[in-house]
C-alpha cells in the first residue's frame, strides 16, 4: 500500500499540486490513502483466488516457444546483426564546404600517419557531442537505428581498419568497427521469463473473467436509476 501511494505521490511536481488535485476530487489524503489500501485488497484477494489456475510450467512454455518460433511473421524471437564502433563526425547538415572536406582529410592523415590515435582524435575534433567524450564509441547498434546511408558504408568495413572518409546527408564520417555479432534467434532459455509472463497473463484474463462473472451471479446487486 505505501508503494501504491509513492507511485501516486510521485506524478506531482510538489505537495501543492498533490493537494490541488485532491481538492478537485474533493478528497482528503486519508481518504486517498484508504481508497488505495482498498484496490490493493482487492487486488490481492483476487489473486489468491485465481493464482492456481494461472501457473505454467516449462513444458507448457517449451511448447508454446517451438510452436512460434519459426513464424516467420512472429517478432521478438531473433535479434538482429549488430556492430560495435565509433566514428569521428564532420557535421554538413548547415552548410557542405570544401572547408569540411579538408578537415576530414587532414583528420584522416593524422589517424593513418599513427601520430595521434582514433580516440584522441574523436575527442579533439569529432562534432558529435554525445560520442566525443568516449572517444567517438557509438557502442553496439542495429541497422535499423542508423541512417541507411551511413550503414551502407558501415556493414563491410573490417574489424579494427578505419574507413576512408565518406559522406552521408548528415555529413563526413570516419569509422572503425572494433566488433560484430551476426543476427541469430534466441533460445527458448533465453525467452523462457517473458513467454511464461505471456501466458500467465492470457490465463489470467480468461480465469477472471469466468470468476467475475460467478461472483455477479452469486451476488445480489441492486441498481437505483436515480442515482445516473
Amino acid at each position: 500500500v505505501e508503494k501504491r501511494i509513492s507511485q501516486f505521490k510521485s506524478q506531482f511536481e510538489n505537495e501543492e499540486m498533490l493537494n490541488q488535485r485532491l481538492s478537485d476530487q474533493l478528497m482528503s489524503e486519508q481518504e486517498l490513502e484508504e481508497l488505495i489500501k482498498l484496490h490493493v485488497t482487492q487486488q490481492l484477494w483476487l489473486e489468491k483466488r485465481i493464482s492456481p489456475a494461472v501457473q505454467v510450467d516449462d513444458a507448457e512454455a517449451s511448447k508454446w516457444y517451438q510452436d512460434n518460433h519459426k513464424d516467420e511473421e512472429a517478432m521478438g524471437f531473433s535479434v538482429p546483426a549488430t556492430i560495435r564502433a565509433r566514428h569521428i563526425f564532420i557535421s554538413t547538415v548547415e552548410e557542405d564546404t570544401a572547408e569540411k572536406k579538408a578537415l576530414i582529410d587532414d583528420i584522416y592523415n593524422q589517424l593513418t600517419s599513427g601520430k595521434i590515435d582514433f580516440v584522441d582524435l574523436a575527442k579533439t575534433y569529432s562534432e558529435d557531442e554525445r560520442s566525443k567524450v568516449q572517444g567517438g564509441e557509438l557502442g553496439w547498434f542495429s541497422p535499423r537505428r542508423m541512417p541507411e546511408d551511413f550503414m551502407k558504408q558501415v556493414v563491410p568495413l573490417q574489424q579494427g581498419v578505419p574507413s576512408e572518409p565518406f559522406h552521408t546527408s548528415l555529413g563526413w564520417h570516419i569509422v572503425e568497427v572494433s566488433d560484430k555479432k551476426g543476427a541469430r534467434v534466441l533460445t527458448f532459455e533465453e525467452l523462457k521469463p517473458e513467454i511464461i509472463a505471456l501466458l500467465k497473463n492470457k490465463k489470467r484474463k480468461g480465469i477472471l473473467q469466468v470468476f467475475m462473472h460467478k461472483l455477479r451471479k452469486a451476488s445480489n446487486i441492486e441498481i437505483y436509476p436515480k442515482n445516473f
